[in-house]
């Protein structure tokens, strides 16, 4: 989005289409407009953005923001950003973007500056930020590397960075040293100008690489949103020296939970396997930290759960309360011989079914394909190897 871009959708006349046609489909009104005026290309975008907002971002949405096609895509949703617990006098991010975890720091800290090297960003941001009410951010046009250099003042509360992960020609990149900021150059600065340091990983960045990378790492934590991994935070502290924890950080139907271990903590849970009457299978969050031993070792010890294995399912005579994963009813359970499931589920009328796997030897679609069915309906079809065995339960969902 260009700067002539942004000034036309701030004028009344645009705001006003915006507001008349903001429910209606983008391709329709753009088949309908006939003002040439604003560019209809300009004014449908604008609408689609604005739209696909009111999930991810329902602030914005209601106060009809300026929503930078890009810039969505790369931001934080609301649900995500609400989830990192921190509080404090002063904040500094170094990477606006879109503002959305400003505006969520602006909620706990006093005053938040926020820095985006790109003008028409910046100035796209303070807009939306002053149209949100959060009066105590101040957007910078600036790099986040000469903000460090040149910052004399005392140190911040947070600083939180969430390097942008796209290269020159905008591909999508993981490495930290092919983002921008580079964190391994800007790290010493960081630890110069904040109390505590919070940055921003991709869902795909491996975990022990993590630790690998950073010995001075304090904390890990893992962000879900309705069991979908969305971000990796990074923790460093200089003011206070503890032991080395991961955290997953869930919310899962509005509602949320944090659970906590210590990255040496290694808890074994029986891999034996007995017919039980539930199938457990954790948020995906505890699979990408690897902690899903933990987990039901620390949290659910009272289940005596077993497991099909390393990051497996797990399988349980009882069904937990406030569980933080699915729940199944195992209805039946039977080898994995497709010539012979496939009559087993026609004689018991199953068309359709989820097919769901772990530490198997077949893809979902090929399971399917072996199967007859097609994706959807009630039932599940969850395969997994137990004891070097192919296994395949027919389940309902419980939770």
């Amino acid at each position: 989005m260009t700067l002539e871009d942004f000034k036309l959708l701030t004028t009344a006349k645009a705001q006003q289409l915006i507001s008349d046609n903001r429910d209606q489909d983008p391709i329709k009104f753009a088949l309908t407009y006939r003002q040439g005026d604003i560019p209809v290309a300009l004014l449908s975008t604008q609408l689609k953005y604005l739209q696909r907002c009111k999930a991810k971002l329902p602030s914005y949405f209601a106060a009809q923001c300026i929503i930078p096609p890009l810039s969505y895509e790369q931001s934080s949703s609301e649900t995500a950003a609400s989830l990192k617990d921190v509080s404090g006098e002063t904040c500094l991010d170094l990477t606006c973007g879109l503002g959305v975890d400003s505006f969520h720091f602006s909620q706990h800290f006093k005053k938040v500056i926020s820095l985006e090297m790109m003008p028409v960003l910046a100035a796209i941001a303070q807009y939306n930020l002053n149209k949100l009410g959060a009066t105590n951010i101040e957007v910078l046009n600036q790099r986040a590397e000469n903000f460090l250099q040149s910052y004399q003042g005392p140190k911040f509360d947070l600083l939180f960075v969430d390097p942008a992960r796209r290269d020159d020609s905008t591909n999508r990149v993981f490495l930290f040293e092919d983002c921008s900021p580079n964190l391994y150059e800007t790290l010493p600065l960081m630890k110069k100008n904040g109390k505590r340091i919070i940055v921003k990983a991709s869902p795909l960045f491996d975990i022990d690489a993590a630790w690998k990378c950073f010995p001075e790492l304090q904390k890990l934590s893992v962000v879900s949103v309705d069991n979908e991994c969305k971000e990796l935070l990074l923790e460093f502290n200089s003011e206070i020296q503890g032991e080395k924890t991961i955290e997953i950080l869930l919310s899962r139907k509005g509602e949320t939970a944090t659970y906590s271990f210590n990255i040496l903590s290694v808890l074994s849970t029986p891999e034996t396997f007995s017919t039980e009457k539930f199938l457990l299978e954790p948020d995906v969050a505890f699979y990408k930290a690897r902690k899903t031993k933990e987990l039901m070792n620390s949290y659910f010890k009272d289940l005596l759960a077993t497991t099909s294995g390393k990051d497996g399912f797990f399988f349980s005579e009882n069904a937990p309360v406030n569980y933080p994963g699915r729940i199944f009813n195992i209805i039946n359970t039977w080898d994995y011989q497709p010539k012979f499931l496939k009559k087993q589920l026609k004689t018991m009328g199953i068309k359709k079914a989820n097919v769901i796997r772990r530490h198997f030897p077949s893809s979902v679609n090929e399971i399917r394909k072996a199967l007859g069915v097609t994706e959807g309906g009630d039932d599940y079809l969850i395969c997994t190897t137990i004891n070097e065995h192919n296994k395949l339960f027919l389940c309902k969902r419980s939770k």
